[in-house]
């Protein structure tokens, strides 16, 4: 009877009194809350979070694993050797070669030298070309009869009009005649009109060509020559031009073409 009547009691008291008791604890709940929120800061939140997740966690057998904490201290000497090898520059080894700078290629050693003009002279170390000298074939040099290019003049031993390819300078017979120009003897021939020849190649397609001489005894094609070397002597055989007094007739081409043999040796 005392039982019935105090679950009795405790019901009425609860309808009545239960609207207090729900606000209570909503108010017990909402001071926790503000508490929390006011007065935790988020250090001591995840400190606790550390506090709880690095505890150890045991394995399957039910056992802790043990932990191994490496010592933070290193030996002084491997530190300092260390760091001498940290400030030591890189060797030439390990320096890495600029991609930028291409080598330079290697010249080829033939063994062949550049090949030295004929006027070449070598003094010393060094190498100097000789300006060109000419000089008259005969002494004194006196023009008897002018070269006439494209011009037809008149012949006065064929009575007719023609080029005269050459120029003729008067002499004597027996006199000396000389090379104009530096060169190598191309060639020593009998001409039936013009008598005795000789051709001298001067090089850079330039000749010279002697009418009416007996050439010099060993002279032979192929000899060098220098400017002013004897060559000859005048023997006036030129039956071409037999009409006019003694002479040597001098003609003078340039790669195949006649010129005018006093542009070159005025």
């Amino acid at each position: 009877m005392q039982k019935g009547n105090f679950f009795q009691r405790a019901l009425r008291f609860a309808e009545s009194k239960g609207f207090y008791m729900i606000l209570g604890l909503c108010l017990v709940a909402i001071g926790v809350s503000a508490y929390v929120l006011f007065f935790t800061t988020p250090e001591q939140e995840v400190m606790r979070g550390q506090l709880v997740t690095d505890e150890p966690q045991a394995g399957v057998s039910g056992q802790v694993p043990d932990v191994t904490v490496p010592d933070e201290k290193e030996p002084t000497g491997t530190r300092q050797e260390g760091k001498k090898q940290d400030q030591l520059p890189p060797t030439s080894e390990q320096t890495p070669s600029d991609p930028l700078k291409e080598p330079e290629p290697a010249e080829p050693t033939t063994g062949l030298q550049p090949e030295k003009p004929s006027n070449a002279v070598q003094v010393g170390a060094h190498t100097t070309v000789k300006e060109p000298v000419f000089t008259l074939p005969v002494q004194p040099g006196e023009i008897q009869r002018n070269y006439s290019g494209n011009d037809l003049v008149q012949d006065p031993t064929m009575g007719d009009w023609r080029t005269h390819n050459g120029t003729d300078f008067a002499c004597d017979e027996g006199d000396t005649v000389m090379a104009v120009l530096d060169g190598s003897v191309a060639e020593i021939f009998e001409d039936a009109m013009r008598g005795q020849c000789v051709r001298i190649d001067h090089g850079a397609g330039l000749q010279s060509l002697y009418c009416g001489v007996i050439a010099q005894d060993g002279l032979k094609a192929g000899q060098d020559v220098t400017a002013g070397q004897t060559i000859g002597r005048v023997c006036n055989g030129n039956l071409a031009e037999s009409a006019q007094a003694c002479h040597l007739h001098l003609e003078m081409t340039e790669d195949g073409q006649t010129i005018d043999p006093m542009s070159v040796l005025k």
